[in-house]
C-alpha cells in the first residue's frame, strides 16, 4: 500500500490541518478521501472506505493506477447525498499524484486532473489542472476554486510533463488559497473564498461534461475537508 495521504501534504498544510481540529473538535472533521486507484480491473474506483465510488470510461488500469488516453478517458464520482464532496465554509485540500510526457495543445487547452463544478455551476466550483504556457510547451500545475464571496486562479511556472510523479495540492484555508507542488509552496493568493457546495458529479481526468480529457498517468487523488 502506498504511503498515507498525510505523510504527502506540506509541513504548512498539516499543521493548519492539526490547528483546525484541535479549535473545531475531532467530531467536526471529515475523514480525508482518497482514493488508491489500485483496481486493475472492474470499471470502479473505490475510495479506501468504500464510501465515494467512482465509474471508468476508456481508462486502463494495468501498472498500479490509471491511463488517460487523452480524448475520452475519466472517472465519474456521483455527488454525495451528505454532502461530503463539497467543503462548504471549511478549510479544505485536494491533491493528486500523477506523471506524463506531454503538453496539452490547442486542441485540448488543458488537461483537467480533478474537479467538482465548472465557472457556470450554482455553487462554485474545484479544481486542479495541467495548464499550458502560450507556446505549449510547458504543463504548468493549475489550482483554481469560486466560492460564494469569490474566486482564486494560482498557476505554478515549472513544467510538470518531464516524465516523472509529481503532486499538485491545493489548499483554501478561511483566508487564503494556496499551490504546492511536490510539497513546496509555489503560488498563493489571500482573501476568503466564502462557501463552495453544489450539486455536480466530482470527475478525475476531465470535466464532468466532457472536453480537457488528461493524457498520462495517474494513481492517486486525495479530498480532505475540515
Amino acid at each position: 500500500m502506498r504511503r498515507s495521504w498525510i505523510t504527502r501534504l506540506p509541513v504548512a498544510i498539516a499543521a493548519a490541518a492539526a490547528v483546525t481540529v484541535l479549535l473545531a473538535g475531532p467530531a467536526n472533521a471529515a475523514a480525508p478521501i482518497h482514493w488508491g486507484m489500485n483496481e486493475g480491473s472492474g470499471g470502479r474506483m473505490a475510495d479506501d472506505n468504500g464510501g465515494h465510488v467512482g465509474t471508468w470510461q476508456d481508462i486502463d488500469a494495468a501498472g498500479g493506477g490509471y491511463t488517460f488516453n487523452g480524448s475520452s478517458s475519466r472517472v465519474v464520482v456521483p455527488d454525495a447525498a451528505d454532502g461530503s464532496l463539497d467543503p462548504g465554509t471549511a478549510n479544505f485540500t485536494y491533491s493528486v499524484r500523477f506523471r506524463t510526457t506531454v503538453v496539452p495543445g490547442d486542441a485540448v487547452g488543458d488537461y483537467d486532473l480533478l474537479r467538482k463544478g465548472l465557472s457556470s455551476t450554482n455553487g462554485g466550483y474545484y479544481k486542479v489542472e495541467l495548464y499550458p504556457n502560450s507556446s505549449n510547451t510547458k504543463a504548468r500545475a493549475l489550482c483554481q476554486a469560486k466560492g460564494s464571496s469569490g474566486g482564486a486562479k494560482l498557476v505554478g511556472s515549472t513544467n510538470l510533463a518531464d516524465g516523472n510523479f509529481h503532486v499538485i495540492t491545493c489548499a483554501k484555508t478561511a483566508n487564503a488559497f494556496n499551490l504546492y507542488v511536490d510539497g513546496a509552496l509555489k503560488a498563493s493568493k489571500s482573501g476568503a473564498l466564502g462557501s463552495i457546495a453544489n450539486k455536480v458529479a466530482l470527475t478525475v481526468g476531465a470535466k464532468h461534461t466532457g472536453g480537457d480529457w488528461y493524457e498520462g498517468f495517474m494513481d492517486e487523488a486525495t479530498l480532505s475537508i475540515g
